[in-house]
């Protein structure tokens, strides 16, 4: 179990519950009636107060995920916000700047903090980092913001969770992202005949060794779709990555002649061993576009893909072909 604390924070504060639930809770624990408790009411958040000056917390769960915000009112100092993790094994904020617990069962991260202020209802994001200082706490590290307008800091939980992914014969993992919300895109390969997909997903039919897209609850326990993606030979996925839409893009590399490339692609004609670039819909049921990518060689889409704001792939890997694609300046 992993704990955190406040630092600092005030000894006194006030709570506050919004929208109390029809349902409730009865404690009926052990055989003393006077510690029996009914009627628990229930609340879908709680807010504490004040827990440093002019700064407040709410707890909530969004999907299944935990997830805390902090409203740093005018007159407060968010550089007094100073949390303290305990029980994990070791701690690091990697490049992006999200914070990693790690444990003997994985890493739960405090991954995609969105920092944001209100103006006329539309919203001013700010940038907003974790920074650790070492023993265990981190603080926020923010840029400027109007200090007169309410800030509200949005640090998403990560869950550990796992599970097999796979069927009856050698299943592989690759890649795997995740959107907003914490569902989980995973691309690989596969020489399972009965590896699972689902109903009504672009490609339910084995052929090869064939490459696949898988999207997972955030909790991991059910499939939001699950489909093959090659042609008839040996197609290979090593890279995904997820837009705001939730369309995932994948690039990996492929040996069939009849992989599936889309009207008006960049390249439709296979070549040798292709790269390729796959970009499917929300629900894994269409292909948007796919294209293959490389020359008359040997081309591996093997890097890795990013997908910016406006919804452009960037792909990386390697060729041995001298007729790779290039642009001029």
């Amino acid at each position: 179990a992993i704990s955190s604390k406040f630092i600092g924070a005030n000894e006194k504060f006030s709570t506050q519950v919004f929208n109390k639930s029809e349902g409730y809770y009865n404690y009926f624990l052990g055989n003393d009636p006077t510690k029996w408790v009914s009627f628990v009411p229930l609340y879908s958040s709680v807010q504490l107060n004040n827990i440093y000056n002019n700064i407040d917390v709410r707890y909530y769960y969004d999907q299944g995920m935990v997830r805390y915000d902090w409203v740093i009112r005018a007159g407060g100092d968010p550089s007094k916000i100073r949390i303290k993790f305990e029980g994990q094994d070791g701690m690091y904020v990697n490049a992006k700047g999200d914070l990693v617990l790690q444990t003997s069962l994985g890493e739960v991260e405090h991954t995609k903090i969105l920092a944001y202020q209100m103006n006329n209802g539309n919203q001013s994001i700010v940038e907003c980092k974790f920074k650790e200082e070492g023993n265990g706490i981190v603080t926020f590290d923010l840029s400027n913001y109007d200090k007169s307008q309410d800030l509200i800091i949005d640090p998403l939980v990560w869950n550990v969770f796992s599970t097999y992914l796979g069927g009856y014969t050698t299943d592989y993992t690759q890649a795997v992202a995740a959107d907003v919300s914490g569902s989980a895109y995973i691309t690989g390969y596969t020489y399972s005949y009965d590896f699972p997909t689902t109903v009504g997903a672009w490609d339910q039919i084995y052929n090869s060794t064939d490459a696949y897209v898988t999207k997972l609850d955030p909790t991991l326990s059910s499939l939001v779709y699950s489909t093959f993606l090659g042609g008839t030979s040996g197609d290979y996925g090593y890279g995904i990555a997820v837009d705001a839409s939730g369309s995932a893009y994948i690039t990996g590399y492929t040996s069939s002649s009849n992989f599936p490339t889309t009207v008006n692609a960049w390249d439709r004609i296979y070549n040798s061993t292709d790269a390729y670039v796959t970009k499917l819909n929300a629900a894994g049921s269409a292909l948007v576009y796919s294209t293959y990518l490389g020359g008359s060689s040997s081309d591996y889409g093997y890097g890795g893909i990013e997908v910016d704001g406006s919804g452009c792939a960037y792909v990386s890997g390697y060729t041995t072909s001298y007729n790779f694609p290039t642009t001029t300046v």
